[in-house]
């Protein structure tokens, strides 16, 4: 009886197998998980740096016109204020 609890026993060396198999297939359950979810971040990365472009696109406009870069654009933000902001909106 305390070699079977010891698990030196044929039956607990095949339940250990399976163990085995079953923690191998939880691994594989959870790699599958993590890659669907890293797919997603992905995508939603894309998508971040599609809007941030339009965000650049839209701040352009409303500070003055087109044809300033989004370089520019990033620039003006950091030396505007919001009593700037309200003179652009008054004179357009």
């Amino acid at each position: 009886m305390c070699a079977t609890l010891r698990g030196s026993s044929p039956r607990s060396q095949g339940d250990s197998k399976y163990l085995g198999d079953h923690v191998i297939f939880v691994q594989e359950i959870i790699i599958a998980e993590i890659e669907a979810e890293q797919e997603l971040v992905a995508a939603s990365c894309e998508l971040i740096e599609r809007f941030e472009k339009k965000i650049q696109i839209a701040l352009a406009h409303l500070w003055g016109g087109n044809e300033r870069s989004s370089k520019d654009v990033s620039q003006s933000q950091s030396k505007s204020t919001p009593a700037d902001f309200r003179n652009r909106m008054k004179q357009g």
